[in-house]
């Protein structure tokens, strides 16, 4: 898969400055599936919330404030393709950012796809804490 990374930035919003990142995928070969996913991790001080829509199976946005980046907000708008197979997402409150590969392949669930489509490695949505105490994610990812 090629990637295509496009970054815009406007100064003078009524949210502050705001940054836009446009992600395109292009595959290398046909036909291939391709799973891509994005996260964003809070190792320092504030708070991460999300929410949700699509029957809880897609992640609409990521919020909430850090001392570093004060209000934050992460959009993550989807077009309406046809034979587009599949959205997870995973909240989590982990330990360290370090070896998030191993992490995400230990919650990853099998689901089946569509028809055409093998079954689907997918995000599992919330894992609660071990103490049944609430959920305060400092990591949020987006299949």
């Amino acid at each position: 898969m090629m990637l295509e990374t496009e970054f815009l930035t406007m100064a003078n919003t009524s949210l502050g400055e705001t940054w836009s990142a446009r992600i395109r995928g292009n595959p290398v070969q046909r036909p291939i599936l391709t799973s891509l996913i994005v996260y964003l991790f809070n190792e320092g001080k504030g708070e991460m919330a999300y929410r949700t829509s699509g029957g809880q199976r897609s992640l609409e946005e990521v919020y909430g404030h850090t001392p570093e980046f004060r209000q934050f907000r992460l959009y993550l708008p989807r077009k309406t393709v046809a034979d587009e197979a599949h959205h997870s997402y995973l909240a989590a409150r982990v330990a360290s950012p370090t070896h998030l590969d191993s992490f995400f392949k230990s919650v990853m669930v099998v689901e089946e796809g569509p028809r055409t489509w093998p079954p689907l490695p997918s995000l599992p949505g919330e894992i609660t804490p071990d103490d049944g105490g609430p959920l305060k994610p400092n990591l949020v990812a987006y299949q």
